[in-house]
C-alpha cells in the first residue's frame, strides 16, 4: 500500500503593514481557515496571473519579431468595439 507524501512546505516571513494584518484576519476568519491559507490563495492567484500574463507578452513579441501585426482596419474595428 502506498502511502501519500505531504508537500513540502517552508516558511516565508513578510512584514506587512498592521490594517493589512487585521483586514487578513478578517478574511480567514470569515472563511473559517486560518492566515496561511489565505495568503496562500491570494498568491496562487498571483503567480497563475503574472505567469498568464508573462507568457502573453512573449506571445506578443514573437508575434512583432515575425511581422504579424494588425492592419489598419483591424485596429480601427477594435477601438470602435469600445468606442474610442
Amino acid at each position: 500500500m502506498k502511502t501519500k507524501k505531504k508537500p513540502v512546505k517552508e516558511t516565508l516571513t513578510v512584514r506587512i503593514a498592521p490594517a493589512k494584518r487585521r483586514k487578513l484576519d478578517k478574511l480567514a476568519t470569515a472563511r473559517k481557515v486560518d492566515r496561511s491559507a489565505v495568503i496562500t490563495a491570494a498568491l496562487d492567484q498571483y503567480l497563475a496571473f503574472e505567469q498568464w500574463q508573462i507568457e502573453r507578452i512573449k506571445e506578443g513579441l514573437r508575434q512583432a519579431d515575425a511581422g504579424e501585426f494588425a492592419t489598419e482596419d483591424e485596429v480601427r474595428k477594435v477601438f470602435a468595439r469600445f468606442g474610442v
